[in-house]
């Protein structure tokens, strides 16, 4: 059989009527045992892509918060105690200065000093997890990913 198919892809211009589309091409075909044809929206396989794109952007949303938001708290864990025993040795250091004959600075660290130190660095690792989050929030994933470095 020469000539025969038994698929037909058709696209559309823009603005036209998916519809009247639909009815004309039935009509065409069903003198050649047309069964019918059909939007995209209703094939199989447009189902199977849309679910996986959907899925992809709930993965693209989800685990970058996941990722940085260990990452911050872990950061966060281990700057804490490792900026109070570097503020104890610059404040020691800068007592040990400005030590003279004449006068003598005291070294008094509080606990408030040390609850002020962790609490201003718990709001800057906060602060700074949000902007970074909103910069994330408003990339296209797909654009990004396609952009050659």
């Amino acid at each position: 059989m020469s000539g025969a198919f038994n698929n037909v892809s058709l696209t559309l211009t823009q603005g036209a009527n998916e519809q009247d589309v639909i009815d004309r091409l039935d009509d065409i075909l069903k003198d050649y045992g047309g069964i019918g044809a059909y939007a995209r929206k209703d094939q199989l396989s447009n189902r199977f892509l849309s679910e996986e794109l959907k899925q992809q952007k709930t993965i693209a949303t989800i685990f970058p918060i996941i990722f940085f938001g260990v990452a911050a708290f872990l950061l966060t864990l281990v700057a804490i105690p490792l900026g109070l025993l570097l503020g104890y040795g610059l404040c020691a250091f800068m007592a040990f200065q400005f030590d003279t004959d004449l006068y003598r600075i005291p070294l008094v660290l509080g606990i408030n000093v040390y609850a002020f130190a962790a609490l201003v660095v718990i709001a800057s690792s906060i602060i700074s997890a949000i902007m970074i989050w909103r910069n994330l929030a408003h990339l296209d994933m797909v654009a990004v990913l396609k952009t050659k470095e």
